[in-house]
């Protein structure tokens, strides 16, 4: 009995253990997955400043198999279909970047280049992208004094876990900008940013169908709040115009 009560604790250990390898491994492929569809034509400037390497031949090898993955949708990927995914990248991405900085290192490639250029202006882009994104969450605003004014019979469906879903974007988002700030800018932000988007534009499509499924009553009082609050940021828009115009007049003066 004790042999046997040992071995079913390993099994579940075994099982647990197994359980979170897999979760890891979904976690960093889809990550990895998104970023490479993200960052492909970024990846294909670095690659023409070392297409002469005398190992270049490794880069696309390894492309070819990576595109077949590209070619189909991350969702159908089997377990061991991710670990492969995952372990091609990283062997891709290695060999790129170390390619180029032997080159660059030799001083056969400028410093200032298309490729770092366009590495740099990525990671802004992404971070306007999530600004974009963040005015959808600020629609909870909307929903929580909805719920407030108006009864239950009133609240469209799924109303609370819609307002919960948001909490978690919102949290996300601001765990991103927070690691747009780390010295690990490609593990705590380019990675992890590329799954948000995705996930957040496949929220928005949900959400409109969502409040177009809504009561009148929701539908006019979110519609009201949307054009009032667009209106706020016009004026403000103006306004600061104005003020920066007034600042000019002054210092002509």
């Amino acid at each position: 009995i004790k042999v046997k009560k040992l071995a079913q604790e390993k099994a579940k250990r075994d099982a647990e253990i197994k359980a979170k390898q897999d979760a890891l491994t979904l976690k960093l492929s889809e990550e990895t997955f998104e970023t490479m569809v993200s960052m492909k034509e970024i990846f294909e400037i670095g690659e023409t400043y070392i297409n002469d390497h005398v190992d270049f031949n490794k880069i696309n090898k390894i492309k070819l198999n990576i595109n077949d993955y590209l070619n189909k949708s991350f969702e159908t990927f089997s377990p061991q279909e991710q670990k492969l995914f995952l372990d091609q990248y990283n062997e891709y991405v290695t060999l790129l970047f170390k390619f180029y900085n032997e080159k660059l290192q030799s001083g056969k490639i400028p410093t200032k280049n298309d490729f770092q250029e366009s590495l740099n202006n990525y990671i802004l882009d992404q971070k306007n992208i999530l600004k974009k994104y963040r005015l959808i969450l600020n629609d909870k605003n909307i929903f929580e004094d909805f719920k407030q004014k108006f009864s239950k019979t009133d609240w469209p469906n799924n109303f609370s876990e819609t307002i919960k879903k948001i909490d978690e974007f919102n949290k996300s988002d601001y765990k991103l900008m927070i690691g747009s700030k780390t010295n690990d800018i490609c593990k705590q932000f380019i990675y992890p940013s590329n799954v948000h988007l995705k996930k957040i534009k496949g929220f928005e499509k949900e959400m409109k169908t969502w409040i177009e499924m809504g009561s009148d009553k929701f539908k006019n009082y979110y519609n009201e709040q949307k054009f009032r609050l667009n209106n706020k940021k016009n004026l403000d828009k103006i306004k600061k115009k104005q003020e920066d115009l007034s600042v000019f007049d002054k210092l002509g003066n």
